[in-house]
């Protein structure tokens, strides 16, 4: 009993019980829940080939003959063997068309069919197949004479379910430049503008085979040679060009992530600059201490999430100085809690006074001035760090 294959009109429901009742699938599959998974699997598969057939062309050739090709010889009787076997095994074994078997063809085995064998028959020592479902851009191209012969390919000795087959059509080939090991055939193209319904044995029999030809051989074997190497030529320049865009592509876009990590240091050196100043201008007015100056500067990072964070403070900061007066001198101590006795002038304001002073008559910016002073009043400086420091130790007491 032979798998079953859905009919054209057929409901999926009908096929799967049908298909789950099949002796030769409960052998195979005594599981029903995989059982039923390949029973719809194979009625989809079918199904799809089905329209592919409605949507595709049909094609008559000759892809084989009598006589002794690749030092194995053909006899009729073979012929007849290998389209016997195709009926045989029936849907259970499908023949595709596909571009040549040939590693020196521009598309090799793996590409999708082009068409599937619908039919095999023996006619007058040559062995013909009918294709169909074949793609409206392979038809035009077999029939402007791109893809003029064809090859078949034969699985030898072969077992299945238990019977031997000395030889099973497996694939046919389109050959493009390639010389075809079986140069009887008729030209693929003499079949196209002929219909293909009740074709007879007597409208093919005056059909010119391939390979003969005005040329002496050796032209003809020259003229196939330059084809083919004319489309090795352009093979080869389409993909230097390939090549050629993915460099360009590959060194655009290094170029603009260049372009990016320059833009972004630049940004946020803009950023330093811009919030060095604004800060500055803040400890002139005597808003802002140094040490709280250092502080938030510290803060700045190149991130976005942190500058933001710090802009947000200093825009308060500049908010709050719009809207008070200068502190007095003693104030900041008071506020700080710290500072000289008896109401001395702490160090951080005496240190941000000569600070200023420097900045306004050498005309530096603070941090320049700061350091002036440092240099030539070490001792304020002193004790400007020692009052920063116990600040920063009365924090995280």
């Amino acid at each position: 009993m032979p798998m079953p294959q859905p009919e054209r009109a057929e409901s999926e429901q009908a096929f799967v019980e049908r298909c789950m009742a099949n002796e030769l699938m409960i052998g195979d599959f005594p599981d029903e829940g995989q059982r039923a998974a390949v029973c719809h699997d194979i009625f989809r598969k079918a199904r799809a080939e089905f329209d592919a057939v409605d949507q595709g062309h049909s094609i008559t050739a000759e892809i084989f003959a009598v006589g002794t090709w690749n030092r194995m010889e053909f006899s009729e009787a073979d012929l007849e063997a290998i389209a016997h076997t195709f009926h045989t095994l029936g849907t259970q074994h499908r023949v595709p068309l596909k571009f040549g078997h040939n590693a020196d063809q521009p598309m090799t085995d793996g590409e999708p069919a082009l068409g599937w064998v619908d039919n095999v028959w023996v006619q007058g020592g040559k062995l013909l197949a009918r294709f169909v479902a074949v793609p409206t851009v392979v038809y035009n191209a077999i029939k402007s004479g791109r893809y003029r012969n064809v090859s078949i390919e034969l699985d030898l000795d072969v077992e299945h379910r238990g019977q031997h087959y000395d030889a099973v059509l497996s694939g046919v080939a389109l050959l493009g430049a390639d010389l075809p090991a079986v140069n009887t055939l008729e030209d693929l193209t003499a079949y196209m503008t002929r219909p293909q319904r009740g074709y007879t044995a007597s409208r093919r029999a005056t059909f010119t085979a391939i390979g003969e030809s005005d040329m002496p051989d050796d032209n003809r074997i020259e003229e196939l040679e330059a084809r083919l190497k004319s489309q090795r030529a352009e093979f080869e320049r389409a993909e230097q060009e390939r090549k050629d865009a993915v460099a360009k592509a590959e060194q655009l876009e290094a170029e603009r992530k260049e372009r990016e990590q320059a833009d972004r240091k630049a940004h946020f050196k803009a950023k330093r600059e811009e919030f060095t100043k604004r800060l500055d201008a803040l400890v002139q007015s005597e808003h802002l201490l140094p040490a709280k100056r250092d502080e938030l500067m510290g803060r700045f990072d190149e991130d976005e999430a942190k500058v933001e964070a710090l802009e947000f403070t200093i825009g308060n900061l500049e908010i709050a100085a719009k809207d008070d007066e200068p502190p007095k001198p003693g104030e900041r101590a008071h506020a700080g809690g710290g500072g000289g006795a008896g109401g001395d002038e702490p160090a951080d304001m005496r240190f941000a006074r000569e600070c200023r002073k420097v900045a306004s008559e050498r005309k530096i910016s603070f941090a320049a001035a700061a350091k002036v002073v440092a240099d030539t009043d070490p001792k304020l400086h002193r004790e400007y760090v020692d009052m920063d420091l116990a600040k920063e130790g009365g924090a995280h007491a």
